[in-house]
């Protein structure tokens, strides 16, 4: 059960009441003293997580995702910031493969990348992923409805909330992609004999970067000794990919892109991403098992700074905030004869910025541990994060 504190009447007093966790959603309380009933003028919401356990998940997961961020199978994190198409992961017999690939993306001036579509291989069959939920098949381009299912050979596409969950036959490996910027495979625990950006899912965090995608032919190792030199190892034609260079050298506005900001910038980008963080729908993410939430904030902070906002309305820049050109819009309208609300509500579309990005995450994340938040933790900072209907109607832009 969850102790309930809510203020009533006029005088600033506090009706304290025990409700059941299974009790979730939006409340009015009432509250009677000797003057009567009186009915709060606010509604206040439970904790979606209260009462609910976590239970661990049977697989281990990859994940690609911001600007790009990497969490191995085995749960290293790092960064690679290429452009071309990488090999995410793929099974070393050749099974199965799933392909990234990378393009230029938020503030263009810091030369980071992002994730624009995946390639799945699996049997005879080749399917590609794109933004806004677009699939590709031998030149047919399509999307699966929400709440539908479709199967291509031995490849079964859900989608569910707006993620497309793609099952490659009994092999036990799951693919998933938001439509946008992130992608996962789920493999089962500790079954190695995998390779690619997502390493070799054997259960050790040590050895990640121990087996390239080509013996290093300077070197004759197979061994890589930076994460950059890994990453470029994985590119499918690295003579016509931009690579990192292989000693991790990376200039300080690709990999600390908030110390190259204005420092009000900074802190904006870094309150709004801690206040994310610190909802209580996801204070069960303190027990520490889920995620690693200090790699999570740091990675908000890197995205925001990085300029990484979908969906904001810009013409020529999808992956970015343009508060100027929006601006411009707004005004060429409010001239038109539009009042300031209906050009607003028409062209500033506040767009998915790194802060609801990461809490989209840290959702999806939670029910694999058959933990659930719902949606309501969007609407607990200012501005809100987007609903999935806000999200399903942005133009975001392939690249």
């Amino acid at each position: 059960s969850s102790g309930i504190n809510a203020e009533y009447g006029g005088e600033g007093g506090t009706f304290t009441g025990t409700m059941q966790s299974s009790y979730e959603g939006d409340w009015t309380v009432k509250a009677a003293n000797c003057h009567g009933t009186y009915e709060t003028s606010a509604s206040f919401r439970l904790g979606m997580t209260a009462g609910q356990d976590l239970n661990p998940p049977e697989d281990q997961c990859c994940k690609v995702y911001g600007d790009p961020h990497i969490l191995t199978f085995d749960g290293k994190a790092y960064d690679y910031m290429g452009i071309g198409t990488f090999v995410i992961a793929q099974h070393q017999d050749g099974l199965w493969m799933v392909f990234g690939t990378f393009e230029a993306c938020g503030d263009k001036t810091k030369q980071l990348s992002c994730v624009t579509s995946i390639t799945v291989f699996y049997e005879y069959e080749k399917v590609q992923f794109l933004r806004m939920w677009r699939i590709n098949n031998n030149g047919n381009e399509f999307m699966v409805p929400l709440g539908s299912s479709r199967n291509i050979g031995g490849i079964n596409i859900e989608n569910k909330g707006l993620t497309y969950i793609i099952t490659l036959g009994d092999t036990g490996v799951k693919v998933k992609w938001d439509g946008i910027i992130t992608s996962q495979v789920c493999v089962s625990k500790c079954a190695g004999n995998t390779g690619g950006l997502c390493a070799n899912a054997n259960c050790d965090a040590g050895d990640e970067f121990l087996s390239r995608g080509f013996m290093n032919p300077y070197t004759g190792s197979w061994a890589a000794s930076t994460s950059s030199e890994y990453g470029n190892s994985w590119a499918i034609d690295p003579d016509n990919s931009v690579l990192e260079p292989e000693d991790g050298a990376l200039p300080i506005y690709r990999e600390r892109p908030c110390d190259v900001v204005p420092a009000a910038e900074r802190a904006a980008v870094e309150a709004r991403c801690d206040a994310v963080m610190d909802l209580t729908d996801f204070d069960i993410l303190a027990e520490g098992s889920v995620v690693d939430t200090d790699v999570m904030l740091a990675n908000c902070y890197f995205d925001g700074c990085a300029g990484l906002v979908f969906g904001a309305g810009c013409k020529n820049n999808g992956d970015a905030a343009c508060p100027a050109e929006i601006e411009a819009l707004i005004a060429a309208a409010m001239a038109a004869g539009m009042s300031r609300e209906e050009a607003v509500a028409k062209y500033g579309g506040r767009g998915l910025d790194s802060a609801c990005m990461m809490g989209m995450g840290l959702a999806t994340e939670l029910e694999r541990w058959g933990v659930s938040v719902g949606d309501g933790w969007r609407g607990g900072v200012n501005p809100p994060c987007p609903s999935d209907d806000e999200i399903a109607a942005m133009k975001i832009c392939p690249t």
